[in-house]
This record gives C-alpha cells, sequence and structure tokens, in this order.
C-alpha cells in the first residue's frame, strides 16, 4: 500500500488539527480528530468528484476495524463512484484509535458514533444535513445505543445485524463465561486470519444484558437490514422481531455468511445498499 504522509489542519471548525495522509489506492484520506477527553480517533475518508455529497458513516462490530472484514475496502469505491462520501472509523481500541481493545465497552463505542457525527458536522467538504450510519455485526447495537443521544441523520442500514447478544453462541458461550468468571476477561479469534482479542468482564456483561429493545423507540428514520441466510440461525431467528420492532425494511443475500466472504454475495450487498442511499439520502 503506497501511502504519502501529507499534514494538514481539520476542515472541522473548532476541532483539534488534524493529521491527513492520503491513501493513493482508493483515494482515502487518514483523518484523526480527538474526543472531550483528547483521546484520538482514527478513521478513512474517500470523497466523490460531486461537490458537497452526502455522507455514509461505517462502524464496525466486535473485534472489527475500518479495514475489518475485508470487505469493508471493497465497498468504497462503488459507494464513492456514486457520489456518497464514505468515512469509516476505527472506534477507540480498535485499530489506530486510542486505548486498547481490553478497555472497549458498547458505552465507549456508542460514544465514538457521536464524536464521529460532531467531526462530520462539522466538515466544509460533505453535507452535514445528509449523513447515514451503516452498522456491521456488534456496532448495530452500538448504533442503536448512541441514537438515544443523537437522531440527527438521515437513515440506518444495518449489515448482519447482532442487537440480541446472550445466547449469541459467538459471543455468549458457556466457554466465555467461564473465563470472565475464573479469569475476569474473555479471547476471541477474528474470523478471517489469527488476530485474537482479550475483552474485558465489564464488556461482556454489558453485551449479554444489552436490551436492544429499549432503544426502537429512539429511531425515527428509514432502516435497512440487510441479512445473510448463511450467517448463525440464532441471529436469522431474532430478525422477525426486530424487523417488525424497528419498522425496518429487509433484504437477503442467500450465499452471504457473517463477514461477507463471497464477492458475489459482496456484490449484491453493494447494489442493496446502494439502492437504499439512493432512496433515503440523495
Amino acid at each position: 500500500m503506497a501511502i504519502h504522509c501529507k499534514t494538514r489542519l481539520a476542515e472541522a471548525a473548532g476541532s483539534n488539527p488534524a493529521e491527513s495522509t492520503q491513501v493513493d489506492f482508493m483515494n482515502e484520506e487518514k483523518i484523526v480528530f480527538y474526543n472531550e477527553r483528547k483521546q484520538k480517533l482514527v478513521g478513512l475518508l474517500a470523497l466523490p468528484k460531486n461537490k458537497k455529497p452526502p455522507v455514509v458513516v461505517m462502524i464496525h462490530g466486535f473485534a472489527g476495524t475500518k479495514d475489518y472484514p475485508p470487505f469493508f475496502n471493497a465497498c468504497v469505491k462503488p459507494l464513492t463512484e456514486a457520489g456518497f462520501a464514505i468515512l469509516k472509523i476505527d472506534c477507540r481500541g480498535s485499530g489506530e484509535s486510542d486505548l486498547e481493545f481490553k478497555d472497549t465497552t458498547l458505552k465507549s463505542e456508542s460514544e465514538d458514533v457521536l464524536t464521529t457525527l460532531d467531526y462530520v458536522k462539522k466538515l466544509n467538504s460533505v453535507n452535514s444535513n445528509k449523513i447515514a450510519l451503516i452498522g456491521m455485526s456488534l456496532g448495530c447495537a452500538v448504533i442503536l445505543l448512541s441514537l438515544k443521544n443523537n437522531r440527527d441523520i438521515k437513515t440506518l442500514i444495518f449489515w448482519n445485524p447482532v442487537i440480541n447478544i446472550k445466547n449469541d453462541p459467538w459471543l455468549d458461550s458457556q466457554k466465555h463465561r467461564a473465563s470472565v468468571k475464573k479469569e475476569g476477561f474473555f479471547s476471541v479469534r477474528q474470523a478471517v486470519g489469527t488476530k485474537e482479542f482479550t475483552a474485558s468482564r465489564a464488556f461482556f456483561y454489558e453485551m449479554i444484558h444489552f436490551d436492544a429493545s429499549k432503544y426502537f423507540q429512539f429511531v425515527q428514520v428509514p432502516i435497512l437490514f440487510v441479512r445473510g441466510l448463511k450467517d448463525r440461525k440464532e441471529r436469522i431467528g431474532t430478525d422477525k422481531n426486530n424487523v417488525r420492532g424497528l419498522k425496518a425494511s429487509y433484504e437477503v443475500i442467500e450465499d452471504a455468511d457473517h463477514i461477507f466472504r463471497s464477492q458475489h454475495s459482496q456484490k449484491q450487498l453493494v447494489e442493496i445498499t446502494l439502492n437504499w442511499l439512493k432512496k433515503h439520502l440523495k
């Protein structure tokens, strides 16, 4: 990956100076901004050719980053070519942002969503009146939690949402419960690769006691669920009640697993997402 360093001031009026690094292979710009505690968040911003484009903020899932799952990168070009700015961030404790993964909680990540939205609203290069949020996996629960304090967005898209976490076999397993009880933490490995993450007891109990339905009332905008039919059946089984409770639209991709591994499923995901954004964000 060819990276050319180029530092400038943040566009956001009144924000801290931000570092800016041009990344050639996808025309993305690395941005750095800060929360009220002066903790750093890092993102990648891709701008289309049109002026003042609508902006889509992407929130990764558990043990994810702005570049993980891998299909995150594949989505950027078609979305920007369609006229949307794309901002992917690392929540604190993940990727290049401050803190360690053991410091991560649902609350901290929801705060990062709000910090990011504040940053976006001050950018001169985008139309800050047209913002969409895309959540991946547990990032959907994070977005729901953040909406209690911010409703100034136009639409939501949830990719393979994980918002009913109790009894989810990947997160809420007997192994993890035993580890949390004995060691005070639990470990998980990313679906692609061998990277392992250690999460705190606080994060575990916060997740398994998270009641998504409490936050449905704060969703006052059009929302789309996209579910891969090769995702875990326990997650698919919760969709009917969640879609009803959120008054959401629902799309399925037959050959998609949880992280949209196949190129065909990625292509379908982009097509579904673009159609929704063109209708609800343009």
